[in-house]
């Protein structure tokens, strides 16, 4: 889970990139709230959500 990583880095030198997310989906959708720092916020629209969240790749 992208998300997971990002919340709880497995390397001890790399800062959490979120706060919390919490998760409404239902049968048809997905949709996921997350709560970001200040700093990130501008980090991730800089490099565009799609791409930092990862929206938009292949998965295997």
């Amino acid at each position: 889970n992208v998300l997971e990583v990002m919340l709880h880095p497995k390397r001890n030198d790399i800062a959490s990139s979120i706060l919390v997310y919490t998760e409404y989906h239902t049968d048809t959708t997905v949709r996921f709230v997350v709560k970001l720092l200040g700093a990130q916020l501008g980090i991730f629209n800089e490099s565009g959500f799609h791409k930092s969240f990862r929206l938009r790749e292949t998965l295997n």
